[in-house]
Parts: C-alpha cells; structure tokens; sequence
C-alpha cells in the first residue's frame, strides 16, 4: 500500500449536489436537510481515521432525517457516479488522485472507487470523499463488503495510515522443483503489535500475497540468468553490492514494495542463485 493525499471536499456540497436533481421533491428536501448532519459525522469519521479509531462508528439502516441506506446507495450510485455533472466535479477527480495505480496492491489500474466503510453497512458515508478510495477490480473484489470490530482489525486506509515509517514487508526464496517461489509475510517483531494487526489483516483481505508471488516470480524468470551470471563473474560480494544497491533505490521510493522485499530476501540468500 502507499498513501494517498485525501480528497478536501465540502461534504454538505456534495450531498446537495447529488440530491439536486431528484425528482422526488419529498425525497429531495428530505437528503439536503440530512446533508448538515451527514456532514458532521463525515468530519467525525475524519478525526476518528486520523486516530486510527473507525470502529467507533457502528453499523446503521437510518442516516438522519429519516433518509435511509437505500436512498444513500441510490444516491451514490444513480447521482455521484452517473450524473455527469455530479461525477466530473467529485467523482472523476478522486479517481486520478493515485496517477492510475492502486494505491492498496500498487499494481493494478484503477478502475472505480471502493467504500473504506461499505455504503450498505455504513450509509452515512456512501459520498463522503476520505471514505472512497479509488482502486483496481481485483482489489475492490477482493475486499468485498469487509468490515471490522475492532481497530486491529482493519486495513490499512490509504489517506490517513503512513506504512513506511518502518520495514514490515518480508519475502523468503525456497528452491521448489528447480525454481525459486517467494512467499510473503508481515515481519511481526518490526512494529507495534497494532500496526501489526492492521498490516496482517490488509494482506489477507487483499490476498497480497498471492498477488505479490505471482509478480516475484516475473520478476525472477526475467532476470535469474542475468543474475547467476554476474554472481559468477563477480564474486558474492560484488553481486550482493549491486543488489544492495537496487534496495536503496526500490526503498527511496517505498520500503514495503513487493519488489525490495523481494531483493532484501535475495541478499539475504545470495546463496539460493548456486543450489538452481
């Protein structure tokens, strides 16, 4: 995962905007006198993500003013996403916020926005910016509805958790039917045992490791050649140099990519390259 600079909208705005074009009169006043409220409890969610809190907010059917979920999903789906006008201000924009890379998997293409806090179980916030994230199918489908009861036992969230501050992402190399499989963990003695929680739980819901496994392992059969033929020729201890080297680039930019994890684990077990 790599964080994310927040969406800074009016969440009142964007409410009104949506309710706008409604047809339903009723309905209509009905979602703008809702918007004051929905807009409070946005900026609570704000102050609570910030303290890595969420699970204080609870699961709800009602918003306010007796707007319901299903006039919140209608609302997200039917004005937010599909009304032009609504989506070019608010949606498209959120959407270009991560330059076309998931920010959960950092590999796949975004291609829609997914609720931190699902819109079915969590109403309140179907258009509220900081909880839409924008990521690829896989990630998004991966995830489904997930939800959490307690704080360590959430994902991490893109726009509020910094996931470089430490080394947490491990690879190991095992040799299997003549060819080396990476497989990949969080180091749990590398943090606090919630950040900890927290990066488990993000791994498993995403299936990060699986996606991670597919990837080393391209990232091996394109260079294993190249690499038993420089360990030959230039000895462990200048090979383990130009490895350690691409580690220092990989980390400049992020210190948890499957990527260095996987060359952190490679110099670690130089060795692996001569049992192949």
């Amino acid at each position: 995962m790599r964080r994310v600079k927040k969406p800074n909208f009016c969440v009142k705005e964007i409410v009104c905007d949506c309710a706008e074009s409604l047809r339903d009169s009723e309905k209509k006043q009905c979602i703008i006198a809702a918007s004051d409220v929905i807009d409070m409890k946005s900026q609570e969610y704000d102050v609570l993500a910030e303290n890595q809190s969420l699970s204080q907010i609870t699961e709800h059917d009602i918003v306010a003013c007796n707007v319901t979920k299903n006039e919140m999903v209608y609302l997200y789906d039917k004005k937010f996403v599909a009304r032009k006008e609504v989506r070019s201000k608010y949606y498209d924009k959120i959407m270009v916020l991560t330059n076309g890379i998931c920010p959960i998997c950092n590999l796949g293409h975004v291609r829609n926005l997914d609720h931190y806090l699902p819109k079915t179980l969590f109403p309140t916030y179907a258009v509220t910016p900081y909880n839409l994230l924008p990521i690829c199918r896989d990630c998004n489908f991966d995830k489904k509805d997930y939800s959490f009861q307690t704080d360590d036992e959430a994902t991490l969230h893109p726009y509020y958790d910094e996931i470089d501050n430490t080394i947490w992402l491990q690879a190991e190399l095992q040799i299997v039917n003549d060819g080396i499989v990476v497989s990949y963990s969080v180091n749990e003695k590398s943090a606090d045992e919630f950040f900890i929680h927290r990066c488990i739980n993000h791994m498993k819901t995403y299936k990060l490791n699986e996606k991670y496994s597919i990837e080393a392992a391209r990232e091996i059969s394109d260079n294993i050649l190249m690499w038993k033929k420089e360990l030959d020729q230039w000895g462990e201890d200048e090979f383990l140099s130009f490895i350690n080297e691409i580690i220092y680039s990989l980390e400049s930019v992020h210190k948890n990519s499957w990527k260095v994890a996987l060359y952190r684990a490679l110099a670690n077990n130089v060795e692996i390259l001569n049992d192949i």
